[in-house]
């Protein structure tokens, strides 16, 4: 009889051990991501949330490949940026400042940081027209 209660002290014990050191490595999984920068955190592949065949791809070289239909239409270079083109944002806000090959410049606003609180979200706001695009990753 005692050892059975032995046994089954030591399995909730280990139990327990393992929920508490899983809790510990998703919590520091996590806050790994605190200390990336924007440019860390925007790299890598973002679906349009109305159309996921619509995708940016920023790469750590600085350049952005826009794909329409899965299709590379075409690639810019890009910076993540508090300022653009003479604008400025506040400390919250950062510009996603892209450039094609005859050197022009868009400087759309990153609202609400890229993917805070771990929603994996992208909200772009055009300069200019003030359009609202949702990006998220596949």
């Amino acid at each position: 009889m005692k050892s059975k209660i032995n046994n089954s002290i030591i399995i909730l014990v280990v139990l327990a051990i393992s929920v508490i050191v899983y809790g510990r490595l998703n919590k520091i999984k996590n806050a790994s991501k605190l200390f990336q920068t924007p440019k860390e955190r925007i790299l890598g592949i973002w679906q349009a949330e109305t159309d996921p065949t619509d995708k940016l791809e920023f790469l750590q070289n600085g350049k952005v490949n826009r794909y329409f239909d899965n299709v590379l239409q075409y690639t810019e270079d890009y910076d993540v940026t508090n300022s653009c083109e003479g604008q400025t944002t506040n400390s919250d806000k950062l510009f996603l400042k892209t450039t094609d090959d005859d050197g022009s410049v868009s400087c759309d606003i990153i609202s609400d940081g890229i993917y805070e609180d771990n929603t994996q979200v992208l909200t772009l706001i055009t300069n200019g027209q003030g359009k609202i695009i949702v990006f998220k990753r596949p």
